[in-house]
C-alpha cells in the first residue's frame, strides 16, 4: 500500500494547479486513509471506490460512437 500512496502522492503533486483532477487524488486518498483505518466499512469503501471509477470513466473515456442508419 505505501508504493500506492507514494503514487498517489506524486500526482497530487503533479496536478496541484488542476483541481478537478486533484479533487480525484484526494479521493482516491481519503478512500485508502479510511481502509487502513482501525475498523473500516469495506461496504460502503467499495461504493467509492466504484463511484470514484464512474465519475473518472464518464470524464476521460473517449466518447461512444453513435449509429447512423
Amino acid at each position: 500500500m505505501h508504493d500506492l500512496v507514494a503514487r498517489l502522492l506524486k500526482l497530487r503533486l503533479r496536478f496541484r494547479n488542476n483541481p478537478a483532477a486533484r479533487a480525484y487524488v484526494d479521493r482516491a486518498l481519503l478512500i485508502l486513509a479510511e481502509a487502513a483505518g482501525g475498523d473500516p466499512d469495506f461496504e460502503a469503501l467499495d461504493q467509492e471506490a466504484f463511484t470514484l471509477a464512474e465519475s473518472l470513466s464518464q470524464r476521460f473515456d473517449p466518447p461512444r460512437k453513435v449509429r447512423v442508419h
